[in-house]
């Protein structure tokens, strides 16, 4: 059996280890960090404004995103995971097609362009 590390956050989402666990592998999780979101007091004031739309790149994100504000705009989820996410919470939510800024700009309609070169 080979073995696997999965170093990541001391609270985390059943996968990948159930995936990897069914697959034959001996999995260790490492937890080397706790994700902790930030007191009310210090976020800013003004919510989500009618039409924006919120890029979310992981659960924990949503989850802090959704504790401070009453609020529930539009959504666009870097993958599935952070999609479930969203969907818990009670957002609409579109998934990138592709887990990058490029694939959640196109969930929104938009193209990104490579920037030119600066100037030298």
């Amino acid at each position: 059996t080979a073995a696997v590390l999965l170093p990541g956050p001391e609270k985390r989402l059943a996968e990948p280890r159930t995936t990897l666990a069914a697959a034959g592998f001996a999995v260790t999780e490492l937890p080397l960090y706790r994700t902790v979101g930030v007191p009310a007091s210090d976020l800013p004031e003004a919510p989500p404004a009618d039409g924006d739309v919120v890029f979310f790149c992981s659960p924990s994100a949503v989850d802090a995103f959704v504790a401070a504000y009453a609020e529930r705009p539009a959504c666009v989820a870097i993958g599935e995971t952070t999609a479930v996410a969203c969907r818990r919470a009670g957002l609409q939510v579109t998934v990138a097609d592709e887990p990058s800024l490029q694939g959640m700009a196109r969930a929104c309609g938009l193209e990104l362009h490579d920037s030119p070169d600066p100037p030298e």
